[in-house]
This record gives structure tokens, C-alpha cells and sequence, in this order.
């Protein structure tokens, strides 16, 4: 567009073809500008057709590519993280840098969070310990907290556990936190990725600070 105007103003004599705010004087000088317009839009739509071409050849070679997406967007020939021989220890090895491990001291602080603050722990994975028990047909993870004369479960809902432990069992659970429904109520639950049975228990009894 700069070339073409330059050019428009060279061939009608520069300043002398403008008005004193730089409006065309002559009908011939408006024509030129006009075609030197109609030039530059077909340049650009020559351009613009040549780089959609490279951009199309671009994808379709990358669409080739292992691990690319097809056409419609889905991902193919990815490798998965594990093969089909996997144990619980290397699918604990993947998740351990995204995995937050509640020990005794935060135990009751944690699950009451879960309660009150679900929104910020919904989707985090959470490594858990405690009793294995069930309630009406629900699975808990559950610990007891001692607060003077006063003693009561706390506990939390388990989801998608493959082989049920023992009631009672001590559990180590590593699962991502969750909603679902236990009754007619939806409460945070934990979903069970790995759930494990410990040598040592630990602490059952939780005391208040």
C-alpha cells in the first residue's frame, strides 16, 4: 500500500495534486488512486491464497506426525505414561510430584477443610491414612478425634475401590478429591487411585490442639 501511494503521488506531481488538507483534486488523480488500491488488494490476496497454501501443507504434514491431532482434533499414537504391567509403586511414581501427603498433625485440619472449602481441594490428589470401615454400605477412611472427654469419627467417603479390605484394616489411601453422592446428599470423597495396606499402623486417635 506504501509503494502504491508513493507511486500515485509521484505520477500526479506530488503536493501540487493535493488541496490544502490533502483531499484529490482531479477525477484522473482519484482514478489512479483507486486502481493503485485494486492493485495492492489483488497482491495481497495473491499473497494471502500463497501463505494459506504453505499454512494448509503445514498442517497436513503435522497431522502426519506421531502423536499429532487429526483432522477433527483428537490426539493420535500417544504414548501412554504406563504400560499395561504397571504396579501401584510406579503409578505412585508418576503421581508424586502432584500428590500431597497428609500426615497425623494435619489430619483432622484437612478433612474439615475438605468439608468447608471443597471448591479448593476438588481435582488435588490427597495421600491419606486410617481405618478402614463401612457404614450403610459406604466405605470410609476414617480416624477418631479426641477432644478431652469427647471422642468422635472423622472420616471421609471412599469411591472405586477395586478390592475391599478388611473392616477395620489400616489404609493407605492415595486418591483425588471429589463430590458424590453418599444418601441423598453430595459430600467431598476421595476416588481411589491406589489403596494400600500398610506394615505399621498409625495413629487411630487423633488429638485436638
Amino acid at each position: 500500500m506504501c509503494a502504491a501511494l508513493c507511486a500515485f503521488l509521484a505520477a500526479c506531481g506530488g503536493q501540487d495534486s493535493l488541496g490544502p488538507k490533502g483531499g484529490i483534486l482531479s477525477k484522473e488523480a482519484g482514478e489512479s488512486h483507486t486502481n493503485g488500491q485494486d492493485s495492492g488488494a489483488e497482491s495481497r490476496a495473491s499473497k494471502e491464497n500463497e501463505d494459506g497454501k504453505g499454512s494448509q501443507d503445514s498442517q497436513n504434514t503435522s497431522a502426519d506426525e506421531p502423536g499429532s491431532k487429526d483432522s477433527e482434533g483428537r490426539v493420535e499414537d500417544m504414548e501412554p505414561l504406563l504400560g499395561a504391567d504397571a504396579t501401584d509403586e510406579d503409578l505412585l511414581e508418576v503421581l508424586k510430584e502432584e500428590t500431597t501427603v497428609v500426615s497425623d498433625a494435619d489430619y483432622a485440619v484437612i478433612l474439615h477443610s475438605f468439608q468447608e472449602d471443597t471448591n479448593n481441594h476438588v481435582g488435588k490428589i490427597y495421600q491419606i491414612e486410617g481405618t478402614y470401615v463401612v457404614e450403610d454400605g459406604v466405605p470410609y477412611l476414617s480416624r477418631t478425634v479426641v477432644d478431652g472427654e469427647k471422642r468422635e469419627p472423622c472420616r471421609i467417603p471412599l469411591k472405586y475401590i477395586m478390592e475391599e479390605p478388611e473392616e477395620g484394616a489400616w489404609i493407605r489411601v492415595t486418591g483425588i478429591l471429589n463430590r458424590g453422592e453418599v444418601g441423598v446428599k453430595v459430600v467431598p470423597l476421595l476416588e481411589v487411585t491406589v489403596l494400600q495396606l500398610p506394615d505399621t499402623p498409625g495413629q487411630a486417635e487423633i488429638l485436638t490442639q
